[in-house]
């Protein structure tokens, strides 16, 4: 599903996350591609803290709207689209 459908379908989340698996501009470690699914993976163990400051569960449902990840080729043509998804995010 796209990321603008995944956005219509959206019901009161105040956070959007979204993956740009990415690291063809890393000039001498590569593995940054591979972090969304790990980041994810993180934010919601049993282990992780999702309380905010403010007394809010952020991880609680109806706060988050993950958003996937964006396909990308490592190419110079993947700022384009990381620049439209955040467009289509924001606007």
């Amino acid at each position: 599903m796209s990321i603008v459908k995944r956005l219509n379908q959206k019901t009161g989340e105040t956070i959007a996350t979204v993956g740009f698996p990415f690291d063809a501009q890393s000039s001498f470690l590569q593995g940054p591609a591979e972090a969304p699914p790990l980041i994810r993976e993180a934010v919601f163990s049993p282990s992780a803290n999702t309380w905010s400051e403010t007394g809010v569960d952020v991880a609680a449902p109806g706060h988050i709207l993950d958003l996937g990840d964006v396909p990308l080729t490592n190419t110079a043509e993947d700022f384009n689209e990381i620049e439209e998804t955040i467009s289509q995010i924001v606007n």
